[in-house]
């Protein structure tokens, strides 16, 4: 699947009303897959995240939210919890 065909079945997704967990586990792994195929993990780091999290139970390499997961779990949390660093890459996305 290329590139073109997984924001076409993203934007038909998201022109839904989204209501359930499936839809946005869809949303997350066609975001994913479409970062994985255009080489952009990196310029979408907190989204890839994201969007990794919700598709697995474990994720061993965090290296790349290493400082916001720190300041979550000293106390100083700076948008992780409320989704910031998620909806700041979703505009951008």
């Amino acid at each position: 699947m290329g590139h073109i065909e997984i924001l076409e079945k993203l934007n038909t997704e998201l022109q839904k009303d989204i209501q359930d967990e499936c839809q946005v586990i869809y949303i997350l792994s066609r975001i994913r897959k479409y970062l994985e195929d255009k080489n952009e993990k990196k310029q979408y780091i907190y989204l890839n995240f994201y969007c990794n999290w919700a598709l697995h139970s474990r994720i061993n390499d965090t290296k790349a939210v290493n400082v916001i997961l720190n300041d979550f779990i000293s106390g100083k949390d700076s948008g992780f919890l409320n989704f910031d660093y998620l909806k700041n890459d979703l505009k951008t996305f």
